[in-house]
């Protein structure tokens, strides 16, 4: 009897270990040869670019099959899971990604700079909605700011699925060439004093040695780790109460304003689409903005880097597109900043999860880098 009751002991405590740790129960998809390898992936894409005078714009067409966005949209139905498109830099570390637009599902853009340079060689979007159709072609454009007078690399375009956008299931679809001459473009002084090393570190998307911890903070945030060689990945798991999530937020805020804080990173979301020259209002000085619009009967998604060019490029994307108005801001404020927007009427939510998590694992790891991801909830 007491036999039995051990075993049905151990088994209640293995079935609550694969809910708590979801991910680890779940084998992964992982490739990194040209070409759609599973169901998730799309069947159909194509990428090109042009080589405008000061910036290197790409365009890419994205389509799943019927089956196939059944099986993306019926991963997305969990609680954790996440789709990413991603156009990858991964050589020439002359050019940086500053805007980018698609078609796709409702989501979040991630300009990312790994290595350290200033210019954002991974650009991702990401969702986890359930709206992706079949038999739909989706454009994935991106737009990228050069800072020599010609250069040549390969971008790589991957899809991934999984927690947030860490490749926990990836595939590479295709790798292709490219070269650029001509420039006017000088980034700004910050871009430029962000220049530490030329060394590209890895992003491991192959890596199998990924472990993930989960861990609560206070005000509710639920979040994971990924580990990938000597640097971690953080993603919060999805927000299924947006009203106690953004009194939570509050109440985080608060307090790092109460410890005047200068260094808030922050995921910024707008109850409204407002106009670019509305957030002068915010001063923010850094960072990047997400915009929603129309183009013919397709809704858009887009971002724009805060500096002078990635604003000069908004004017460019006007002209093809019905921008609304911008929807949400990532970046790092001071918390005179974070007080004034907190007071601000044209406020959704200040979230300020990736500085919490911060303080959280920073005495855990205090030598590596961590790679903290919020999405906006606007439409979400």
């Amino acid at each position: 009897m007491r036999k039995s009751c051990k075993k049905i002991i151990n088994l209640v405590l293995i079935m609550l270990m694969i809910v708590a740790f979801p991910l680890m129960a779940i084998a992964r998809d992982t490739d990194y040869s040209e070409g759609d390898s599973f169901i998730w992936s799309p069947d159909q894409y194509d990428s090109s670019y042009n080589d405008g005078y000061s910036y290197l714009f790409t365009y890419t067409t994205l389509e799943w099959s019927n089956s196939g966005a059944e099986e993306v949209n019926d991963r997305l139905s969990n609680f954790w899971d996440y789709y990413t498109m991603e156009l990858n830099n991964i050589e020439d570390e002359h050019i940086g990604s500053i805007g980018g637009t698609t078609e796709l599902p409702d989501g979040s853009w991630d300009p990312e700079d790994d290595d350290g340079n200033g210019l954002s060689e991974e650009l991702e979007y990401y969702w986890a909605n359930t709206d992706l159709e079949g038999n739909v072609n989706y454009d994935f454009d991106t737009t990228w700011g050069k800072v020599e007078s010609s250069g040549s690399g390969d971008f790589d375009l991957i899809a991934q699925m999984g927690p947030l956008h860490q490749g926990w299931d990836y595939d590479l679809l295709d790798r292709f060439s490219y070269n650029y001459d001509s420039i006017v473009y000088n980034p700004t002084k910050n871009w430029l004093t962000k220049f530490i090393s030329k060394l590209r570190l890895s992003k491991a998307h192959a890596s199998e040695k990924s472990r993930v911890e989960q861990y609560k903070i206070n005000y509710d945030i639920v979040f994971n780790v990924i580990n990938n060689n000597g640097e971690i990945d953080v993603f919060p798991i999805k927000v299924t109460d947006v009203d106690k999530y953004t009194k939570s937020q509050l109440k985080a805020a608060k307090k790092l304003i109460d410890e005047k804080n200068d260094n808030i990173n922050c995921t910024i979301t707008f109850n409204k689409p407002l106009d670019i020259n509305a957030m002068s209002e915010f001063g923010f000085e850094n960072g990047y903005f997400e915009f929603i619009g129309q183009k013919g009967n397709e809704k858009i998604n887009g971002f724009i880097m805060n500096n002078e060019k990635g604003l000069q490029l908004l004017k460019t994307y006007k002209e093809k597109i019905d921008v609304e108005g911008i929807v949400a801001y990532t970046g790092k404020i001071d918390y005179l900043k974070l007080q004034k927007l907190i007071e601000s009427d044209k406020l959704a939510i200040a979230d300020v999860t990736e500085t919490l998590i911060k303080e959280k694992l920073k005495q855990k790891y205090p030598n590596v880098k961590l790679d903290i991801h919020v999405p906006h909830l606007y439409n979400k």
